[in-house]
Order: C-alpha cells, then structure tokens, then sequence
C-alpha cells in the first residue's frame, strides 16, 4: 500500500509510539534503543500519517541496521544489540532460535514485527543471533513463505556461531555471514561464514552488508572484505578480472527448501577497487544485481557511464549493474537411446551431458524446475498422461518429480508462465487448438491445477515457448511446419504478435535465449544433417541463422536451456 518502514536507533525519551509493544526508551545514560516506525505517506499530516512506532531495545545500546517487509506487512528488523535482557519470543511452543544474549560486546538480533496489530502481540518474535565474541546483523530479506534471510559481520568463534549447513565453518579474523530463519524465528535452515583469510584482524575485516533475494530463493549478497584473492569464487562463475577486483563483494547463494541440505555458493566475486564498499543490493526476476556503495579512485567505470572521473576526497558513491548474461545452448534428446545429450556451448563437438532418461515412445522437455538458475530435463509419456521431471541435487544426488498433467496425444512444453523463477509444465492439446499451462508447484505425485488456458495454434503446428519480448514471462509460440512459419505470442490471449519465415517445413524447431540478452529466440535442427541454426532475433531467415554448426544426428529431437548455470 505504499507504506514507508523504517528502522534506525533513537536516544530519546519521547519518541512517539503508536500501537507499540514498547513504549519507552530502556537503554541506560546516553545509550540507543532500536525502533521501529510504519508511515503512510497518503496522508496529509498528523497522527494519521503514523500508523505504528515502538521502541525496541534494553538497558544497553540497541541499533535497527535492516528492514524488510512481506506481503502481509510484518516487519523484519535485523540489527546490533549490547542488552543483555531483549524480550525474546516465538509464535509457536517452540522456544526462540536465541534465547540469551551470547556475545562479549554485542550480539546480532532478529524481530517480526506485526504492524497491523498493537501492544504486545505485535511482536511476533524476537531473538539473540550471535556467539561469544560480536556479531551484528546488517540486512533483511523475506521471501513469499515469511522465512528471513539475513547477513551481517561476525568475530565469533566457529564453535560458538550458530553455523547450520554452512559451506563455510571457518572464521578468519572477522567473517561476513549469511543466514536464513524459518518464518516462527525457532530454528534455521542455514546460517554459513561468507569470506577467505582476512588480512585485516579489525572488528570490521570482512562484514555482509546488505541482501537480496529472487522469488525462488537464491540469496544474494553485498559488503566488503579484505581478503583479496582468497575470498570464494563460488560453482558457477569465475571471478572478475584483475583489474575490477577489490575490497567490495557480491556472491549469490543456491535457495535452500530443506532443514539438511547446505546450500551451495553459485557465484561470488570482489571488485571496485582497493577501497570499495557494497553498501546495498537489489536484484530483478532476471538475476540482474544491482548496487550502491562507496569507493576510491581506483573503481573501474564504464564506458559511457553518467561520471567516469574520481570526484571525492576519500571515496565518491557508486551504483553498478551486474548483468546476468545466462545463454541457452543447444541439445538433443535420442529416443533411440532415450539419451539426453546437452552442449554448454552452441558451436560443433562432443556432448558435455549426457543423461539417461525416459521410456520409447516418451517425449522431451526441459525447464528449470526447481529456480536454480539450470536447466534440467524431463519426459512427457503420453500413454500415461504425465510428465516426469528430473532434479539433481545434493540429498538425494537425483530427485524425480512426477506430475499428472495432459493426456494422450498433447504434445509437451514448458516455461515460466508467471515469473516466479521456475518452470513449470503445459501441454498444447492439437484437436483443440488450445495449450493448458500451470503455474505448479513442481510437487510429486500431485495432480496440478490447469492455470492457463490458451487458444494458439492448430493442427499440425509445435509448440515452443520462450520469452519473446524480454518481460520476464514465457508465452505460446509455434512452428507451423506446412508453411515454415514461427508465429509468438507476448500473451496470454492468443495473440499473434509475432511472425516470420525460418527454415523450410521438414526441419525441426526448438526454442532459446541464444545470446543472454534476456529474449528469447528460435532455431531449427536439420536432422538429416545433424546442423542446428540459431536466429539471436525473431526474424526471417533462410535457414543459415546467426548460428550454424552441427551437433546431433538423424532421429534427434532438438533442445535449448542452460545446463550449468554459467554466464
């Protein structure tokens, strides 16, 4: 509703509250309290403008440093604290993930806030995060199912932290740390250090200040470290080149849906210079990391960029884009062989994949199906009317995911119809015209609900989806072999926005974001040669495409997604 939250720390002794579970100031001499305080910009002035503010603290020094909001307007505050008597709660029988404050100096803590309701029931719950030297939490991140994420700079001992299914369990004279609570704040999912050998063994050698997350649950990360070239680079991407490297941080890290598993470090990188500083992060659906922050004369602008030049004393601000970049590249499923073979990158030679998966007579689909960022494949078996979905993972090292969506004689697609990051299943029914889609979840054994229903297409056409106008949705589009005609579509309503020639009528067509500008595109398999041709824009060509290479043989069905993550 356009509401302003904030949170920050007050000494003062009148500030005003409104619906508060604390009402006064508690912090002793000229100590700080937390607070935390809902506006409503709509109104002109007065006490209507104010729609909640408590005070948040104890006897010692308490600092509101994060703040996120979710779709039903409970407010998580993450921060610093020295009080040794927070009034730490829960929701549920459970006792808090922290009870007692556990630091020498200062703990981090963590409160959900319910800002529609008032006085004491309007903390949800409050705990200590923390271990027995000083840790504090800098940012707040919620997603759908109200479970926080959180970062922030420890100094505590690896014993002492409250490490979950950490990739990282080693602390090196000040680490960055990254957590994620479940949404009662009783327990975590994963809570993991985030840093390499810190030459600096200040109380600030290496602090997450900031993070993001996407709507499936990848977290991303920003602050600053002094660890130079040990700091991690992550599974799926090297780290930028020399000479952007420094003292700022970015990583993103793999969405974790279960109490067990650790989740894995996707990508991080330093850069900006010898004096830069993260301060803040956002990221869109497509991946994109965007940041603000501080640094020297050594930050290495772009071309172009609105202010090239070093203007500062010690340090300017800065905002950045990193780019997600993420291309599709070509594969084949054999049904001779019932063989998935994938490339990782779109020119001529041997498979880097190869999967064995599906029955004679099933048919190929491919998708990410879990919001990883990779693509994984699939089969729709018409004889039984499902789709069977297949996710590698940690434990087990392959989940399959069965789904009854279709029936005999639909032919299989798959996309993201609604922009939540992960693939889901549609068919398009050839004696209707008509493609039923369904936004999942991608749950096993389940029977999904029909989502979508599209009137697109004809007998005789192939189905293909992608994102054709950069939107950040997947849409209908066909191949309609008797003319060799690509006719997309940018919507739901079946309409035809898109339409050129490509090729001739006996190739085979296959859909992909060729060239990770973020639309997607077509292509053709010529079977008979084993030759795939590209087109990085939905234009008529004659068959040569931006691309032309071979890869695939004869009785192959042509693929695209991307099947390791990497830029």
């Amino acid at each position: 509703n356009n509401h302003i939250y904030i949170t920050g720390c007050t000494s003062s002794n009148n500030l005003p509250t409104k619906h508060a579970f604390q009402n006064n100031r508690q912090s002793l001499g000229d100590g700080d309290d937390a607070f935390i305080a809902v506006f409503d910009p709509s109104q002109e002035r007065g006490n209507d403008t104010l729609l909640y503010s408590s005070y948040l603290g104890g006897e010692g020094e308490d600092i509101g440093r994060g703040i996120a909001v979710d779709n039903d307007r409970n407010a998580y505050v993450g921060g610093s604290t020295s009080s040794r008597e927070l009034r730490t709660k829960s929701p549920s029988s459970l006792a808090p993930l922290q009870q007692n404050f556990q630091g020498g100096g200062f703990d981090g803590f963590v409160a959900k806030v319910d800002t529609e309701s008032q006085g004491d029931s309007s903390l949800t719950y409050l705990t200590y995060f923390g271990g027995n030297i000083n840790d504090r939490v800098e940012g707040v991140a919620v997603d759908s199912l109200q479970r926080a994420y959180i970062t922030g700079a420890s100094n505590s001992s690896a014993s002492t932290f409250p490490l979950r299914n950490a990739f990282d369990a080693t602390q090196t004279n000040g680490e960055a740390f990254v957590a994620k609570l479940n949404a009662d704040g009783t327990a975590l999912f994963y809570c993991t250090f985030l840093g390499g050998e810190n030459g600096n063994t200040s109380e600030d050698g290496e602090e997450g200040l900031d993070i993001a997350i996407d709507t499936a649950g990848n977290a991303y990360v920003t602050g600053r470290t002094t660890a130079e070239a040990s700091f991690p680079v992550g599974s799926l991407a090297p780290p930028f080149s020399t000479d952007l490297q420094g003292t700022a941080f970015v990583a993103k890290i793999a969405a974790s849906v279960a109490n067990n598993v650790t989740p894995a470090l996707l990508y991080s990188t330093t850069f900006g210079g010898k004096s830069a500083r993260s301060n803040s992060i956002a990221v869109d659906i497509r991946g994109n990391v965007y940041l603000t922050g501080t640094a020297g004369e050594d930050l290495p602008t772009t071309a172009g960029a609105f202010e090239t030049e070093f203007n500062g004393g010690s340090f300017d601000g800065f905002a950045a884009k990193i780019a997600a970049n993420n291309a599709d590249t070509i594969g084949v499923y054999r049904p001779s062989t019932n063989q998935f073979l994938l490339r990782n990158s779109n020119s001529a030679g041997p498979a880097d994949i190869t999967i064995s998966f599906g029955l004679a007579g099933d048919l190929p689909v491919t998708g990410d199906w879990d919001g990883n960022g990779i693509d994984d494949v699939g089969i729709f078996r018409p004889s039984t009317g499902q789709f069977q979905l297949r996710i590698p993972g940690l434990r087990p090292a392959v989940t399959i995911v069965t789904l009854s969506f279709g029936q005999a004689g639909d032919l299989p697609v798959a996309g993201d119809w609604n922009g939540d990051g992960i693939d889901t299943p549609g068919v398009l029914r050839p004696s209707l015209g008509q493609w039923f889609l369904t936004n999942g979840p991608n749950t096993n054994n389940t029977t999904p609900t029909v989502d979508l229903v599209v009137n697109f297409g004809q007998s005789g056409d192939i189905p293909l989806a992608g994102d054709w106008n950069g939107d950040a949705l997947d849409t209908p589009g066909v191949f309609r072999t008797q003319t060799a005609t690509f006719i997309l579509s940018n919507d739901f309503f079946g309409t035809q926005d898109i339409s050129f020639l490509f090729g001739i009528s006996k190739f085979l067509a296959m859909a992909g974001d060729w060239d990770g500008d973020g639309i997607g595109s077509v292509g053709v398999f010529i079977s008979s040669s084993g030759t795939n041709a590209l087109n990085n824009t939905n234009s008529t060509g004659d068959g040569d495409g931006d691309l032309l290479f071979d890869f695939g043989q004869s009785g192959d069905l042509p693929l695209g997604g991307d099947w390791d993550g990497k830029p």
